[in-house]
Parts: structure tokens; sequence; C-alpha cells
């Protein structure tokens, strides 16, 4: 099975608890609120009027419903269908469906659906963590210079080597016995298998 097909199903049977994740504690509320706070402003420097956005990777849309709360228009993109059922009925409620241009489900390897030099910003919190091969990661951020207007804005977040360490260490300790393992102590790429 291809690694997008794992992430894909994995997102789509924990949609709800992934919904919750960037508030279901102190330490994850924080990821948000800085988030957000930085996103704000520089968004409110160079794009004080508001713009369109490609929120890449969007999961249930939090990002993207406080984007488009200040004046923000919103494509979504992500893998999980639920995920993206979650947001779209989050901009609903809030009656905010009118700056949501489409709620789209592709991978960030391939948005040929969307025109070229067409976003004032794009968001990537999430599909660079998810994608092993160089090729995908290339893929994908071609695909989003594709998109993305000259002078645009362009948020990414990753996941770093240490990051993953660190979680091992903490919860994982008897992993650093086990020969199999030695690609993610080495490069931080742990495959499904």
């Amino acid at each position: 099975m291809h690694r997008a097909r794992y992430v894909k199903d994995y997102y789509e049977a924990i949609a709800l608890d992934e919904d919750k994740r960037l508030f279901r504690d102190a330490y994850h509320r924080l990821e948000f609120i800085i988030t957000l706070h930085y996103l704000k402003k520089y968004l409110d420097k160079y794009f004080p009027d508001g713009g369109k956005v490609l929120d890449c990777g969007c999961g249930s849309g939090h990002y993207s419903l406080a984007l488009a709360e200040i004046g923000f228009d919103i494509v979504l993109v992500d893998l999980s269908f639920n995920l993206l059922k979650i947001a779209r009925k989050r901009f609903l409620k809030r009656n905010l469906d009118n700056h949501a241009i489409s709620f789209m489900v592709a991978s960030s390897t391939n948005l040929n659906f969307l025109p070229d030099n067409f976003f004032d910003v794009v968001l990537c919190f999430g599909p660079l963590y998810h994608l092993i091969e160089p090729t995908d990661r290339v893929k994908t951020i071609s695909e989003i210079r594709r998109v993305l207007r000259d002078n645009g804005l362009l948020f990414i977040s990753a996941v770093s080597l240490f990051g993953v360490f660190g979680v091992v260490i903490k919860e994982f300790s008897w992993e650093f016995k086990d020969e199999k393992h030695g690609e993610m102590f080495i490069s931080g790429v742990h495959r499904a298998e």
C-alpha cells in the first residue's frame, strides 16, 4: 500500500481526535496560539485587506477558520474527507462559508486542479511531516510554489529529527534496541510495515 494511503486511512479513522488535538492540553493550545500570532502578524503586515489562502493539509481547518474570521478567502485541501467534513461544518456554523472557496480532497503532491499564481498565502502545516520520499517533498514544494503568487507568503511547519528523538526517548525507549528502526534514528524517517 502506498504511504499516502496509510496517512489518509489513519486520518479518516481518527478525524474526531485530530480535530481536538490543538486544544487538548496547554502544550497544544500554545502551539495554536503562537502559530496564529505569527500568521496574523505577517498577514496584517503584507495583506492587511485579506486575500486568497491555500491551506494545504488543513486538517479540520482551525487555522483556516481563524483567517476567514479576519477576511481571508480560503481553499482547504486535505487527504481526509472526514477532516474536511468537520471543517466545512465549522465554517457553516460560524456563517463563514462565504470565505471558503472550496474544500478539496487531494494530495499536496498534486494540486493540478488549482491555477498558477493564484494564492497570496499558502499554509503547509502537515503534509511535509508525512512525506518520506524526497521526490514527494519536492513535488509538494513545487506545487506550492506554482500556485503561490510572486511576493506571496508561505508558512511551513516540519518535525525536526530532534523532535522525533525526544518522543522516542520519552515514550518508546525500547525502540533503540530494535535494529529495524535504524533508518528512523539516522534520518528521522519511520516507514509503516
